[in-house]
């Protein structure tokens, strides 16, 4: 939360959908994986990539907030909405740090199909 008592409110659907396509966009091109070949995942996430750049902008969407110190490392307090364009929205509490999680989730979601040579998950 920002210290003007302000609440972050995500689009989470469209938050789920770019982590995976950004998953699915960075592993794209790679040499495929077999089907039983697992993706070294955790590989990945200890490297400065990750740290420096992916890890951040996920913070970032999942509503954390920027303090200063550290990127987007201010969890918190957000308000998640399904349906943007209803009037009025409906929403539900979360922590960002949850939402991060779940974000996580979905960029190795799209890191292990393009792995694996599947075709890119489209949402409607």
């Amino acid at each position: 939360m920002n210290n003007d008592n302000t609440i972050h409110v995500v689009d989470e659907i469209e938050a789920k959908e770019d982590a995976y396509h950004m998953g699915y966009n960075r592993f794209e091109g790679m040499d495929t994986l077999s089907d039983n070949e697992p993706l070294e995942f955790h590989l990945f996430t200890e490297s400065a990539q990750w740290a420096n750049n992916i890890a951040p902008k996920l913070r970032a969407m999942s509503g954390a907030s920027d303090s200063g110190h550290g990127t987007y490392q201010q969890h918190g307090e957000i308000v998640t909405v399904t349906e943007p364009r209803d009037n009025p929205m409906e929403g539900q509490q979360w922590d960002s740090f949850e939402l991060y999680n779940e974000l996580i989730d979905m960029f190795r979601k799209g890191a292990e199909h393009a792995a694996h040579g599947r075709d890119k998950q489209v949402w409607d």
